[in-house]
């Protein structure tokens, strides 16, 4: 892709804003509504495969990968007790786990294809096995989006080898964006389709219209960081606040 071509569309932080604004909508409509089916949530669904393609860029640009996954784990621990709060309704639930722990193991899963990558291409195949290895920590772990939101990373990271051939690259965003889609039904015996999540494809338009550039404004990169767990402690105050003043 030219730099010509890269001038259109919207740049990074853009993007970003993009990402938090449609995460802010969804988890308003889960503490304050309901985690439901709702327009707030379809919304929603827009957040995760952009921050996921945002994880898969930033490991092909970061110059210490090592800070950017200590990075990711630290806000991982940070953000856990508000996550629970807001959206489980209590201090610690083992049974879901905030998205930075599902982000990390992407990350991690990318970070080992870039390592083979070097060594030659018949080695990149070996990155199979880090993935699976990825995806089967952040389904132990119960991450948010779990598996799948670590294949997402992953196939956005092999999507932006390709941008400079726009049907392979779009196709592959489809792909991305659609794993989140997918889940293993035990009851049905197989894999199925979670219509729940489709409107998320909608976000590949987004991705295309992306101009890859880092854009005249800049914003400290760690105020993306905190915005995820300032807003959900402040969502669970704002909800024990309510609870206790209608019980007066």
């Amino acid at each position: 892709m030219s730099e010509t071509e890269r001038r259109f569309g919207f740049d990074r932080t853009v993007l970003k804003l993009i990402a938090v604004a449609t995460m802010l909508c969804d988890h308003a409509c889960c503490v304050f509504i309901t985690q439901s089916m709702h327009p707030l949530r379809v919304v929603g669904r827009l957040a995760f495969p952009i921050f996921a393609y945002g994880i898969a860029e930033g490991a092909g640009k970061t110059k210490h990968p090592g800070r950017y996954c200590v990075r990711l784990f630290v806000f991982a621990l940070i953000s856990e007790v508000p996550f629970d709060l807001a959206l489980m309704g209590r201090p610690f639930d083992p049974d879901d786990q905030n998205v930075f722990f599902t982000l990390l193991f992407g990350l991690l899963s990318v970070l080992a294809l870039q390592a083979l990558e070097k060594k030659g291409k018949a080695y990149a195949l070996l990155s199979v096995f880090p993935l699976a290895a990825s995806v089967a920590a952040a389904e132990l772990l119960k991450t948010d989006y779990a598996g799948s939101g670590v294949l997402a990373i992953f196939v956005f990271a092999v999507a932006l080898r390709f941008r400079d051939r726009p049907v392979v690259y779009a196709l592959l965003l489809i792909l991305a964006a659609a794993a989140p889609c997918v889940y293993y039904s035990s009851y049905y015996g197989g894999l199925r389709w979670n219509p729940y999540e489709t409107p998320a494809l909608a976000a590949v338009i987004l991705l295309l219209i992306y101009n890859g550039e880092r854009g005249k404004v800049h914003l400290n990169k760690y105020w993306f960081y905190v915005v995820y767990p300032a807003h959900l402690l402040l969502f669970a105050g704002i909800r024990a606040f309510a609870a206790w003043a209608a019980a007066r």
